[in-house]
């Protein structure tokens, strides 16, 4: 359906031609978007929580949240606003919000595309140059990293597609989300641009953590290498990001065949399996969080503490400055009850007595029971 038509569909009435179908599939399309929207925003407060930062690189983790990110943008653009025409059989936005969500829908798997190789790469490089890589990859050249992909991921689709655009389509799925797509002047545009979107995240990522593992199993079990915590916590990100990105790849894997069979074709793909195509890509969405909590312990410890926090995990985590100010004291009253108060709590907590009852870490020692008999019994003779 062109977008023109479309338009024109919505001066239709449709209010008593919706069916028990279309209720149930904008019903389901509704709770799997906002499903997904919950699962990556809790992942994202509890990947950048301080309860986890000590167990993950700042590096793998700026560009983890920049994967995300572009998840929760492709669900919000997509699904939860293509759920409507599911429901009513038409796009009401209009011919201008359909030209820029197929631009943006186009920038988006671009940016997936180039944020897995990163990835894949950041983690080659931190298994092979651990001693320094650190100091190269500081959080700040991460950040302008992952802001430098969305622009790169823009350009790339801008010199691949966007020459060629010829207007948009829409197509509108009773079974899935519905969206707008680009058409072009020449029928292999789009095959070429899936395949660039689709090869190079699957082969590279490939290749780069088929090496990691190869190197990871040709080393002695018993060296003091594998043994240390460090290493068994790389191998533990090595994994759980090898899963994340090899399970986005395969959710990816029905968009990119409708692609190369709609340009070889040169005709639309059943309903049926544009269905397929649209569902995976949804439940792909939801990978990361699944992946990160399934195999890395102390990511399920993390999301475990923030929803239960306990008194141990409140307390220890104050420090000297997150102290309140307390308010000085009024200056004693001249009797002699005052005075005996005054004299005890000197003699008690005198400078000397402080400097002996201090950690190293600062924190001052709780007063044993003893010497709070002896102060009771100095007050109240």
């Amino acid at each position: 359906m062109t977008v023109e038509g479309a338009i024109n569909a919505s001066n239709l009435s449709f209010a008593g031609n919706i069916s028990a179908h279309q209720v149930i599939g904008f019903v389901s399309l509704i709770t799997v978007s906002f499903l997904t929207l919950g699962v990556n925003v809790v992942f994202l407060l509890s990947i950048n929580s301080n309860l986890y930062l000590p167990h993950i690189l700042p590096q793998t983790r700026c560009m983890v949240t920049s994967l995300v990110f572009n998840e929760l943008v492709e669900v919000v653009l997509v699904t939860v606003l293509g759920s409507l025409a599911t429901l009513i059989g038409f796009l009401p936005y209009g011919e201008s919000f359909c030209g820029i969500q197929a631009v943006v829908w186009g920038s988006l798997g671009q940016h997936r595309t180039l944020i897995i190789i990163m990835i894949a790469f950041e983690r080659y490089v931190d298994t092979m140059c651990p001693s320094t890589f650190g100091p190269i990859a500081a959080q700040r050249i991460s950040h302008i990293s992952c802001i430098f992909s969305w622009l790169l991921a823009f350009v790339i689709y801008s010199l691949t597609s966007l020459p060629f655009v010829t207007g948009r389509d829409v197509i509108v799925n009773p079974n899935g989300p519905s969206y707008c797509d680009a058409t072009y002047y020449f029928r292999f545009v789009p095959m070429i641009a899936a395949c660039i979107r689709y090869f190079p995240a699957a082969l590279f990522s490939l290749y780069i953590f088929g090496t990691i593992f190869n190197i990871g199993r040709r080393k002695k079990l018993g060296s003091k290498e594998l043994k240390s915590d460090v290493t068994k916590r790389r191998m533990v990100i090595d994994r759980v990001c090898v899963t994340t990105l090899l399970g986005l790849v395969v959710a990816d894997t029905p968009r990119t065949l409708k692609q190369v069979i709609e340009s070889c074709l040169t005709t639309q793909i059943p309903l049926w399996a544009e269905s397929i195509s649209s569902w995976c890509n949804l439940l792909g969405s939801f990978w990361p969080a699944v992946s990160f909590y399934l195999l890395d312990q102390e990511f399920k410890a993390t999301i475990e503490r923030r929803r239960k926090p306990s008194s141990v995990d409140c307390c220890c985590e104050l420090q000297q400055g997150d102290l309140p100010d307390i308010p000085p004291f009024p200056p004693p009253r001249n009797d002699p009850e005052t005075r005996r108060w005054v004299e005890a709590m000197e003699r008690s907590y005198s400078e000397t007595s402080l400097s002996g009852r201090m950690y190293g870490n600062g924190k001052i020692a709780q007063t044993t029971s003893t010497e709070l008999c002896s102060f009771v019994s100095e007050v109240f003779p």
